[in-house]
């Protein structure tokens, strides 16, 4: 079977985040079955990501520009952009698509449908994250495109539930399948910091504002935790400038690149994501894969299973407080942080594996191709 797993954006600053990366990561585990994956996006001049594919994979990729910096990657095009895309979709037997309100997915699927290749969506939590003006007004061309897919994947029950209202009647089959991810090669739990880490894009969802007044707030009570900020700006990190500026326990380290995700967390001491109505968080799923202890806020879609396993701490959204009780808890209480590990490992073993994930990517290739 040959697939076209095409994705808006691949970088080496990670400025596209989640999706780019399950991309890779699915491409990976599609080709380990014994398939020919061709990984097709756009890279931004001088971007472009230097990680090395498993054997088999092969990655395509056309240099692309952002066309209305108002709307951002939602824009990004170029015409070798759209020849790649045309030519790898005229050959594959599955075109899988990384799906949102923007031109390059857009395009794929339609060229999917133009050449009668079975059309597989996952969108990330991207379609449901935002409802304003502008998205409603693209939704004219977003949802009949969405409902001529032979399947859609979903991260969980929540986003199925989600994508279902919003597509209304006419819903193509929705099969539910988590993120696949790297797992690091140490063990947090040899030689831990005390440290928590927050590592995500830093834009107004992920709520970096919260995990910087917890520091702020454990420092006042005389905690030695650190608290560090990782990942690319996309402008909240002028919020949080001043109080690193102001707290000798609280610094920003810029972004890394994916392949090094797992690297850093396994430095760390708790996993913090104070996102509101996060729909998965890879870097939350990668904490939990090597054993890291989590902090998590209600609205995660992932809070009921994080729960149900013991993996962390959840806590109210919107609330620097209960993140900087949940992280003091942790790094206090050893036989409370042992605890948890367990639960992270738990749920990776039971709930994580991506042997399972891969067999049911490929059955839903199969659903879409018949």
């Amino acid at each position: 079977m040959k697939v076209a797993r095409i994705v808006a954006l691949r970088s080496a600053s990670g400025v596209y985040g989640g999706p780019a990366d399950t991309a890779l990561n699915q491409s990976r585990l599609v080709v380990e079955a014994g398939h020919e994956v061709a990984l097709v996006s756009g890279a931004l001049k001088g971007d472009a990501p230097t990680d090395e594919c498993a054997t088999g994979l092969r990655p395509v990729m056309a240099v692309a520009r952002v066309w209305f910096p108002r709307i951002g990657l939602a824009s990004l095009a170029s015409w070798k952009l759209v020849r790649t895309i045309w030519a790898e979709v005229r050959v594959a037997d599955i075109v899988h698509v990384s799906y949102a309100r923007e031109f390059v997915p857009l395009w794929a699927s339609m060229a999917s449908l133009i050449t009668r290749t079975p059309l597989v969506l996952q969108p990330h939590g991207m379609l449901t994250a935002r409802r304003g003006f502008r998205q409603r007004a693209l939704d004219f061309v977003t949802k009949p495109l969405f409902r001529r897919a032979a399947a859609v994947i979903a991260l969980t029950k929540v986003e199925s539930a989600r994508l279902s209202e919003w597509c209304g009647p006419h819903t193509p089959p929705i099969v539910e399948i988590g993120n696949p991810v790297l797992r690091a090669a140490s063990d947090p739990a040899k030689n831990r910091a005390r440290e928590a880490i927050f590592l995500a894009r830093l834009e107004p969802r992920k709520r970096v504002l919260d995990f910087a007044r917890a520091a702020e707030i454990l420092r006042a009570r005389g905690s030695d935790v650190d608290f560090r900020i990782v990942g690319p700006d996309q402008g909240d990190l002028k919020t949080v400038e001043p109080l690193i500026h102001r707290l000798s326990s609280l610094s920003y380290e810029g972004a890394i690149p994916a392949a090094q995700v797992p690297i850093r967390l396994a430095r760390s001491g708790v996993f913090v994501l104070p996102s509101w109505e996060e729909p998965w968080g890879n870097v939350l799923v990668s904490a939990i894969q090597i054993g890291l202890p989590v902090v998590v806020t209600e609205s995660a879609a992932l809070s009921e299973t994080i729960c149900k396993y013991g993996a962390g701490i959840i806590v109210a959204d919107r609330s620097p407080d209960a993140i900087a009780d949940a992280v003091e808890e942790l790094m206090t209480d050893e036989s409370r942080y042992q605890r948890a590990e367990f639960g992270a490992r738990a749920m990776r073993d039971e709930f994580l594996s991506n042997d399972r994930i891969a067999d049911r990517i490929l059955k839903t290739y199969e659903l879409a191709s018949n």
